[in-house]
């Protein structure tokens, strides 16, 4: 986050890029949700709203202390839908009443209701899903660069066990591997380390500060628990 509010015009987009990249699932979905509309009419709208955030340099008017990009990028993107749903409910309407709220955009018909406080949870529940996740990615390139394929599959087995059957013992582990329980804790604990740097590592991306991301780490763990 702190790359896509710099000054460097070029590092900060090269940091939006990389946040959207990253994270476009859950901002189509929150927008999609918000509009009460189709995925691909979604698109449209997310679209503009990068390019706002680019020739805008809205990020620049992100508090630091605020923390976390994903509670900015709320905000930011619900005012843009606002706007959005204002400049399409004029022209269809062929007048320029502003509309200045969500609530009062749902009020003039300009769109179906939606409960704008679950879309903001879902955008939370999806944006700790996708970090998870691009965490993981990570982990799979850094220990098959590091030939530690062994290693990745304990891992995988041990935290990937389908919902309602029971996890795998060390014994388990052990005798489905070949090798001893002690291997397999040593695996276990080295693989967990890792992941936990990759987790931190991705989410200083999405923090204007050092010292924010032991909370952002425990605040997506919670919603995911």
């Amino acid at each position: 986050m702190v790359e896509a509010h710099g000054d460097d015009p070029e590092l900060r987009r090269r940091g939006l890029e990389d946040l959207f990249a990253g994270y476009s699932i859950p901002i189509l979905e929150y927008t999609r949700r918000l509009l009460g509309t189709r995925r691909d009419q979604a698109e449209d709208v997310v679209q503009e709203f990068f390019v706002h955030l680019m020739e805008g340099r809205v990020l620049e008017l992100a508090d630091p202390a605020s923390g976390r990009f994903r509670h900015y990028i709320k905000g930011v993107l619900r005012n843009f839908v606002v706007d959005h749903l204002r400049r399409t409910g004029r022209a269809k309407r062929g007048g320029d009443a502003p509309v200045l709220s969500l609530d009062r955009a749902i009020e003039a018909g300009l769109r179906p209701a939606v409960d704008v406080e679950e879309a903001g949870a879902a955008l939370d529940r999806e944006w700790a899903t996708r970090l998870m996740d691009l965490a993981m990615e990570s982990l799979v390139r850094t220990l098959e660069a590091e030939g530690r394929g062994r290693d990745l599959e304990i891992f995988r087995r041990y935290v990937a066990t389908p919902e309602g059957a029971e996890r795998p013992t060390y014994k388990d582990l052990a005798a489905a591997f070949d090798v001893s329980e002690r291997t397999v804790w040593k695996a276990l604990a080295r693989t967990r380390e890792r992941y936990r740097t990759l987790v931190a590592r991705e989410v200083s991306r999405t923090v204007a500060r050092p010292e924010d991301v032991g909370d952002e780490v425990e605040s997506l763990l919670e919603l995911l628990a």
